[in-house]
């Protein structure tokens, strides 16, 4: 059994972990200090847990430029340099050809980066073994969502979530040998 799919050192050298909060949490007076209190509470959630050491294990970490609020935590996080690997990913507002090409020369721009930090070159076969990996876990996922709908679900929704934010903060386990 692997990780990852054989030679697949992209998976090895950078696997994605997304942040997802904690919902026990209600205190945010370290992130407050940081940020303004009427940001929104997802991003202070975040920036608490990183204050809290729960994401000292990242290498990195990538931000989206989706909302000011998103911004504002990678710009703390660059300044506070919580990893060594900090890039914020421009996204685009709108759906047109332009947009997606900006969108690809901003993927191009943050996988540079991500290759020069963990020294591992990227290959189309490599990237597209990657792909196959999470396209994989996603099927798995929906396959989930589909049990719910059962007239006896084996799975209810409490227990789904949990599934979905284990499945964003760990490595696909055994979807390929």
């Amino acid at each position: 059994m692997h990780l990852c799919p054989r030679g697949n050192h992209l998976c090895r050298r950078a696997l994605p972990i997304r942040l997802v909060g904690d919902s026990q949490l209600s205190n945010y007076d370290e992130a407050n200090a940081y940020m303004y209190q009427n940001t929104c509470s997802f991003i202070r959630n975040c920036l608490q847990l990183v204050l809290r050491h729960r994401y000292e294990f990242l290498d990195g970490f990538v931000a989206g430029s989706t909302c000011d609020c998103s911004r504002r935590l990678a710009d703390v996080w660059e300044h506070y340099r919580f990893t060594p690997f900090i890039y914020t990913l421009g996204v685009p507002r709108k759906i047109s050809s332009a947009a997606y090409e900006l969108y690809e020369s901003e993927l191009h721009k943050m996988l540079d980066k991500l290759v020069q930090f963990t020294g591992t070159p990227v290959s189309s076969e490599l990237l597209q073994e990657t792909i196959q990996l999470f396209n994989r876990k996603r099927s798995l996922i929906r396959e989930l969502y589909k049990m719910t709908r059962l007239e006896q679900p084996p799975i209810v929704g409490s227990e789904l979530l949990t599934v979905l934010n284990a499945s964003v903060s760990m490595p696909p386990l055994c979807l390929m040998t």
